[in-house]
């Protein structure tokens, strides 16, 4: 932004200089041509001050198509730069989404514990590990994932793995469900 500010004021001021110099060039016009219509011939000095005043004229305005050109690159460049800059934006945004995606993904398989939910889950643990296997697993199967595992997670480790065996002898689907119980079992978090 400031380098477009500087270009601003630098070509406002070529211009203000470029203006003057027209108006003085116009004024030796001028005179040039109320002596012709007098009859009277240009003096050598002033032929000499009209080609330096012609030269300073196209060297303005050399200088200034030069600065016209810069600007417009930057220009350019600067709208370059802002469309990679939305398409960065809508990358992120893209990968924000992903990631609450996949967080949410995770969150579906990490067991979370409070203090209130505890205490009734180490019952229902103590309940558990007292009755038959087989008729544990029956229960087992109808509980979501996060219950099954919680319970799990709170019974001695033998009462836990004759349920999980239990379970997985019935049938295939059982076993792939002890398996994922008995990941899920590593994930637990206790608040």
């Amino acid at each position: 932004m400031k380098d477009i500010l500087k270009i601003f004021l630098i070509s406002i001021a070529i211009f203000i200089i470029f203006t003057a110099g027209l108006v003085f060039g116009i004024k030796d016009i001028r005179q040039g041509v109320i002596r012709k219509i007098k009859g009277e011939k240009e003096k050598p000095e002033e032929q000499e001050n009209k080609e330096v005043v012609l030269d300073e004229k196209d060297k303005m305005l050399k200088m200034i198509k030069e600065k016209e050109e810069e600007l417009k690159k930057r220009e350019e460049t600067i709208k370059t730069q802002e469309m990679r800059i939305e398409e960065l934006k809508k990358e992120i945004e893209s990968l924000k989404a992903e990631i609450e995606k996949r967080q949410q993904n995770i969150e579906k398989y990490v067991v979370s514990i409070d203090e209130t939910k505890k205490k009734n889950i180490k019952k229902l643990s103590k309940m558990f590990s007292k009755m038959k296997p087989a008729d544990a697993v029956l229960i087992l199967d109808n509980l979501d994932d996060k219950t099954a595992v919680s319970i799990l997670v709170f019974m001695k480790e033998r009462a836990s793995a004759r349920l999980l065996g239990a379970y997985s002898a019935r049938d295939e689907a059982s076993a792939k469900r002890a398996a994922r119980l008995s990941e899920m079992m590593k994930k637990v978090v206790q608040k």
